[in-house]
This record gives structure tokens, sequence and C-alpha cells, in this order.
């Protein structure tokens, strides 16, 4: 597809981490800068917790946002939720623990999906043992080094056992809210999966995946990565 010539009735994006060194910057302000959409939705973890208040990648990424004249719609993620004071930039956003926003004549529920960390007793262990592993400032280069390297592998582990237990738990959770569409972040893999006849997708990330979600304008829903030079569908 050539870039952008397409355009959408509402994007979903999450987990971009603002604040980290890990987010593709470059790739993110290209793709908000040409996207023609009606709405985005911010579905959580935009904003890494250890950000700057005065973050200039953080102020860049909301005066892109505002520049669209479309509507934001900001759903909060764990990131967010533990950011005592949010960046000033943001105050004239309104933000959302969940929405339900309406799909053709489907109800969409749109959450980020962290409420399940306090559900799976096996996560909560992998948690744990992920928090002994955060790089303190008086580690030494080797056993920082060591920490992170332990961490990243600890939450590789954590995807690849508990994903399928996320989209149940995320399936039922759209299900009590009589909704048969759910549109979520936190695991960092972009997806879409039917499953109690909910269709689950997951936006992915701006880390790896540099993926969202993206509705139509004749209401259809599919997922997308984006490259340098082009929006590709992923199956």
């Amino acid at each position: 597809m050539p870039m952008y010539h397409q355009t959408f009735r509402a994007i979903f994006i999450s987990d971009i981490h603002l604040g980290s060194k890990y987010t593709n910057l470059e790739r993110l302000f290209t793709f908000i800068k040409r996207v023609k959409t009606k709405k985005i939705f911010l579905v959580g973890d935009i904003i890494s917790r250890d950000c700057k208040r005065d973050d200039k990648n953080l102020e860049k990424f909301i005066k892109l946002l505002k520049s669209k004249n479309c509507e934001i719609i900001f759903i909060l993620g764990n990131h967010e939720e533990q950011i005592e004071n949010m960046p000033p930039i943001l105050d004239e956003l309104n933000f959302h623990k969940s929405y339900k926003y309406r799909i053709g004549k489907r109800d969409a529920l749109i959450n980020h999906g962290h409420s399940y960390d306090t559900k799976d007793a096996f996560l909560r262990a992998l948690k744990g043992i992920a928090k002994k592993t955060q790089v303190l400032k008086k580690d030494n280069p080797t056993k920082a080094t060591l920490k992170r390297r332990l961490h990243l592998f600890l939450k590789e582990i954590a995807k690849v056992l508990l994903h399928k237990q996320f989209i149940r738990y995320m399936a039922l959770k759209a299900k009590k809210n009589r909704c048969s569409i759910v549109i979520c972040g936190h695991f960092h893999i972009a997806k879409h999966k039917r499953v109690y006849k909910v269709d689950y997708y997951n936006c992915g990330d701006w880390i790896s995946n540099c993926s969202f979600v993206g509705e139509d304008l004749d209401s259809n829903l599919k997922l997308y990565r984006v490259d340098s030079t082009s929006i590709k569908t992923l199956k």
C-alpha cells in the first residue's frame, strides 16, 4: 500500500512508552504527521512511567496530535496510572480507564488490559522476580548489564506463557461489557484472534512492532505495521 494514501475513521495505538530510549520516535512522528484519520485512540502506556515532565519528545508528540484536528481519546495504561503528576502538556486531554466505541453495528471495548496483572498468580510471581532485577544506581556496570538481560528474559517468558490467557481474559471482559470487539495493548504483541465470539485486537507497540489497529471508512478493522516507506497489513 502506498504510504498514507488511505483514510481511516479511527486508529488505535498503544505502548509507545515516550520517555524510553527504545521507542521508535522517527517512525512514530512520521506516521502521526501523514496518517489521515478522524479519531485517534491512545490505548495506554503512551508515556513511560519514568518520562520527565518536560520531555521534548512528549511535547512534540502531543503538538502533532493536536495539529491533526481530529478527536483524541486517551485510555490510561499501567504506566500512566503510576505517574503522580501528569506532564502539563497533557492538561487539555480527556482520560478514560475504558471506553466503549461503536464500530458499524457492533460495540467495541477499548481498554489497555493491565487489570489482568492482578488476576494471574504466575504473572504476579514473575513480576516480583522482575522487580528484583531492576537496575539500581549503586549497581556496577557488570551487575547492571546482567540485571537488564534477566529482566528482558523474564518479560519474554511472560509473553510466551501468558498471552493466550490474556486474550481469553480480555475477550471475557468485553462480553461482560456487552461488546463483541475488544481493542487493547499491554502485551506488545500485535494480534487479531476470535475467542468466545469476541474479536480480540492487540495494537502491538512502537518499540519492536511499530503497529496499530485501523478502522477504515467502511468500519472494517485491520492490523497494520508501519515501516520506513509504507503501511502494511498484518495477517
